[in-house]
């Protein structure tokens, strides 16, 4: 048995996270049935902004990478005091701020307001459900309490709810019910706190990183906010340092500043899908290597009917593998249409094996990024 398996280790969580996070799927879909009720003002817009700061900004993120490939005209996150040049009068601003004093999203309101654009606003009151009933202004409220970044499931439903109303989006019912049913599975039978670390791949990750100095999280295209929610919660829940690169850029740049050798031992986690371009799922097989290293990896594949989830653990050729199938970041997206699937990587010391069609210049900067995140691993 680890610490892990120990109950009393929970009593360092006085926020209560682990039974929030426990809760996600069926706070989403309650939140998204109490959503019915949310107005839109118009049905027609040139574009939409997401104003909000934090654990609010996350859920903008997600629902702007769910609705990239299907929305018409484009969603943008501002995590600022500023609107972009082009919000006006064709522009929905939602307003986004869980406790309605975020002065970043309140500034955004006013400025909207100025500007002659629709706005709306989201929260649990504040200041900003003040503004919003003073000027007439559609008002949804959160009805959850909690701290900011444990209310994913009501911020992102609210917004999703606003993509369904628009078109931007074309989540249903059923979908949601999908994502509420495989998140209870998922906690009660692989990942919740009462499942056992030789059963639970998140318990098996958390030991693996936890000697990470710093943590480098990497994911590309619609798993980049997954990458910068992870790098989020590790500071706001374990106060630990972790930073956040998206692929490809990371394989550009980010490996030249490992060079002055003045981080003691990073490690770096790995958000992948098969949904990815070919070109980023090779440049994440060059960083990450083959099966046969030292690494833990969680692959997820397509969620059959009757919604299974397999867990397993081997070693091979020194190496030890870890896999569970699982919904992971994709999640939200609807189930029944979409393949659910990630993987979490972990790179240690065994140098991999590279695709021969890889360029050599990508090949030598993932060389350099392997090498940076070896060392000084003892486990």
């Amino acid at each position: 048995m680890t610490r892990l398996d120990d109950p009393g280790a929970y009593a360092i969580d006085a926020s209560g996270m682990f039974g929030h996070i426990e809760k996600l799927g069926e706070e989403f879909e309650r939140a998204w049935l109490a959503s019915l009720s949310l107005g839109v003002p118009g049905a027609s817009y040139d574009s939409v902004v997401i104003a909000a700061m934090g654990g609010s900004a996350a859920a903008g993120d997600y629902f702007a990478a769910h609705s990239d490939k299907q929305a018409p005209i484009p969603i943008e996150v501002v995590r600022g005091y500023s609107l972009p040049a082009h919000a006006g009068p064709r522009t929905l601003v939602v307003a986004l701020s869980y406790s309605g004093a975020t002065e970043e999203s309140l500034s955004c309101y006013r400025e909207a307001r100025m500007r002659g654009a629709s706005v709306m606003a989201i929260s649990t009151g504040g200041e900003l459900a003040r503004r919003a009933e003073a000027d007439g202004i559609h008002w949804h409220r959160i009805a959850y309490a909690s701290p900011p970044r444990a209310a994913l499931g009501h911020t992102l439903a609210a917004l999703m709810r606003i993509g369904q109303r628009l078109g931007l989006n074309a989540l249903c019912d059923p979908d949601v019910a999908d994502v509420a049913q495989a998140h209870r599975e998922l906690v009660r039978g692989h990942v919740g706190r009462k499942v056992a670390a030789e059963r639970n791949p998140a318990k098996q990750l958390a030991e693996l990183l936890a000697e990470a100095d710093p943590l480098v999280v990497l994911a590309a295209e619609h798993l980049a906010p997954v990458g910068r929610r992870t790098k989020n919660q590790f500071a706001e829940n374990a106060k630990a340092v972790a930073v956040f690169e998206e692929v490809p850029e990371a394989t550009h740049n980010f490996v030249v500043g490992l060079e002055t050798g003045q981080v003691a031992h990073p490690v770096g986690l790995a958000f992948t899908s098969p949904k990815a371009s070919v070109g980023n799922q090779r440049r994440f097989e060059l960083l990450s290597g083959s099966s046969t290293r030292r690494v833990v990896r969680w692959r997820g594949c397509q969620l059959a009917e009757s919604r299974g989830w397999r867990t397993s653990s081997r070693r091979q050729r020194g190496a030890t593998t870890c896999r569970a199938t699982w919904p992971c970041c994709e999640g939200l997206t609807p189930l029944r249409r979409r393949a659910c699937s990630a993987s979490v990587r972990q790179w240690l010391r065994r140098p991999p094996g590279e695709p021969e069609d890889a360029r050599p210049r990508v090949r030598a900067n993932a060389a350099r990024m392997r090498g940076h995140f070896s060392r000084g691993w003892t486990r």
